[in-house]
């Protein structure tokens, strides 16, 4: 079941990576907020638009335990890439928010996604230099589940457009903190140790 996830997961992260990248291959790929961005702040959104793909596509295989386990400098190096696609992706990214075309209520989700994805990373970085595995383990899992929200964002804004939302400027601010509050939310709650009705002592 384990592998399962993880092949959907990394998949669906391959997937938007591509996808969010093929604004280098077609002007037409610019339409909306990206190209929004890319005209009115173009460092901070090619910046942003060009590493956040690389994180989210890194990222998916540092949780494989085989590459961790038998490749340990392929994983080192994917953690190095990672962990600079990110904070660079999450520093322009708040500088987009900043400027959002969508109103306070959007800008203000995405600005406090690009500072929760630096703060996790940044922790997670600190946690492996001290050499707290476990620490930091725990940190790139909620960095992880921020970075998803590239995928969140994109499926939610399907979903709205397919049931006929998806030019609502209400429904944009809403995907805007729907797209990583409860990403962040399943990755606390996978993280609590599961509860025993009995004492450690009392259990076979």
């Amino acid at each position: 079941m384990a592998n399962i996830r993880w092949f959907m997961m990394t998949i669906l992260a391959a997937l938007i990576a591509v996808l969010s990248l093929r604004f280098y291959l077609s002007a037409e790929a610019t339409d909306g907020p990206m190209g929004f961005h890319l005209l009115h702040s173009p460092i901070a959104g090619y910046l942003h638009f060009t590493l956040s793909p690389l994180a989210l596509a890194a990222g998916a295989f540092q949780f494989r335990k085989s590459i961790r386990e038998r490749r340990p400098a392929v994983h080192r190096a994917l953690g190095y890439g990672y962990v600079t696609s990110c904070l660079l992706g999450a520093i322009s990214g708040f500088v987009l928010a900043l400027y959002s075309p969508s109103g306070h209520i959007a800008a203000v989700g995405f600005a406090l996604l690009a500072l929760g994805w630096i703060a996790t990373t940044s922790a997670a970085w600190h946690a492996i230099r001290l050499r707290r595995i476990a620490e930091h383990r725990r940190w790139m899992i909620r960095s992880y589940a921020l970075t998803f929200a590239a995928v969140t964002l994109r499926l939610y804004l399907l979903v709205a457009g397919v049931i006929g939302y998806g030019d609502e400027p209400w429904a944009y601010s809403l995907i805007a903190w729907i797209c990583w509050v409860p990403n962040l939310l399943v990755a606390e709650k996978y993280l609590v140790p599961p509860a025993h009705p009995f004492p450690a002592s009392a259990r076979t």
